[in-house]
C-alpha cells in the first residue's frame, strides 16, 4: 500500500494487513480459541471472542465497502500459484479478477473450499457478496513468505 498513488484513486482505499492480528505474531492461522475467522463471518455481536472479532471487522469496516479484495496465501505446508476465486458469471467480479494478472481464475461463489465446513460457514468474501459488496479472493503464493513478483502482478 506504500506504493499506491493517491492521485490515481477515486474514493477511499482501505488496507488491513493481517486481519487476524492476534494470531499472526504467533505464526498461527486460527484465532486463539481455535476458530478459523474466515468461516465465521459475519460473526455475532454477542458471540464468543472470535465471533465478536469477526462481527466487528465486518460491521465496522467491510460493510462500508463497494469493492473488496480478500488477500490470502496458501495454507501451511502448501505451494501455491497466484490465483483468484470469483463468481465468473458476474461481469464486475470478472473484471476485478482479470486485473490481478492471475495464473488461474477459479469459479467459486464464496463457499469455503477447505477446513471445517458446516452449513453456517461463510467466508468474508461470501458474506460481503450477500451484503451487495463486489468481492473476490486472491491467493498470493506460498505461506509465511513475501513473493514480490506475485505482489507486483496483482492489485
Amino acid at each position: 500500500f506504500r506504493q499506491v498513488d493517491p492521485t490515481k484513486l477515486k474514493g477511499t482505499l482501505v488496507g488491513v494487513p493481517g486481519l487476524n492480528a492476534i494470531s499472526i505474531p504467533m505464526d498461527r492461522r486460527r484465532f486463539p480459541d481455535e476458530e478459523d475467522l474466515n468461516r465465521l463471518f459475519p460473526g455475532k455481536e454477542n458471540g464468543d471472542e472470535s465471533q465478536q472479532y469477526a462481527w466487528r471487522i465486518f460491521n465496522k469496516i467491510v460493510r462500508h465497502f463497494d469493492y473488496h479484495i480478500d488477500l490470502h496465501t496458501a495454507s501451511f505446508g502448501r505451494i501455491n500459484s497466484l490465483y483468484v476465486r470469483s463468481d465468473i458469471y458476474n461481469d464486475t467480479l470478472m473484471q476485478m479478477a482479470r486485473l490481478q494478472d492471475a495464473d488461474i481464475i477459479l469459479h467459486n461463489e464464496g463457499k469455503p473450499s477447505a477446513g471445517q465446513v458446516v452449513a453456517a460457514s461463510r467466508t468474508l468474501r461470501a458474506e460481503a457478496m450477500l451484503a451487495g459488496i463486489h468481492s473476490i479472493t486472491v491467493e498470493y503464493g506460498d505461506p509465511q513468505v513475501y513473493q514480490p513478483e506475485m505482489i507486483e502482478r496483482g492489485v
